[in-house]
């Protein structure tokens, strides 16, 4: 089966690139100060220090990488054929912050949310955290949910209309420097 990773690390190098022979798919990756995520799709666990050449920082543990958890998803890959793009598409990354004490809180939301509308909007996008940082990864042209996906709740508790979602979210996002409230579009550079 598909598997979906994103994985963080810090590097400043400017030349990165996809090594040879990767058993891979859908591999991309964007930049947020030094830090670099690296986003890719896998049947056989495939480890990122297999996927991308560069100069990476190491932890202080030697490792190079440390894998985000999957928080939320609109969708999830069924078979290979189920997950294949039907278009070219442009993979898009956007970053945010939450206030530590709300976490929690935001992770119950999305679970709810995922397991209560499973399928809805685009069906790549994906939310990814670790600590108080979370990246979500969609990609354009947003693509719908073709197959009748079963969540595991069968309750509708969660907020669903924007105007009500919209509020309830924005509470646990961190205000960023310049006063703005919510998701930034980061640089794509692979």
């Amino acid at each position: 089966m598909i598997e979906r990773f994103m994985y963080r690390g810090y590097s400043t190098d400017k030349n990165l690139c996809v090594n040879d022979d990767v058993r891979a798919e859908n591999i991309s990756a964007a930049r947020f100060g030094d830090m670099v995520f690296l986003y890719y799709e896998s049947q056989c666990n495939e480890s990122p220090e297999n996927i991308l050449k560069c100069k990476m920082k190491k932890f202080p543990d030697g490792r190079s990488w440390e894998r985000m958890n999957d928080i939320f998803h609109y969708s999830k890959p069924l078979s290979v054929s189920h997950w294949q793009r039907k278009v070219k598409k442009t993979p898009v990354f956007t970053i945010n912050f939450l206030k530590n004490e709300r976490v929690s809180e935001y992770i119950f939301y999305h679970f709810q949310y995922q397991e209560e509308y499973p399928g809805d909007c685009d069906k790549y996008g994906m939310i990814f955290n670790i600590e108080n940082l979370i990246i979500m990864y969609t990609e354009e042209p947003e693509e719908a949910e073709t197959e009748n996906i079963h969540g595991m709740l069968s309750t509708k508790n969660t907020p669903y209309e924007y105007e009500k979602w919209k509020p309830l979210t924005d509470g646990m996002f961190k205000t960023w420097e310049d006063g703005f409230v919510g998701w930034k579009r980061i640089e794509r550079i692979l």
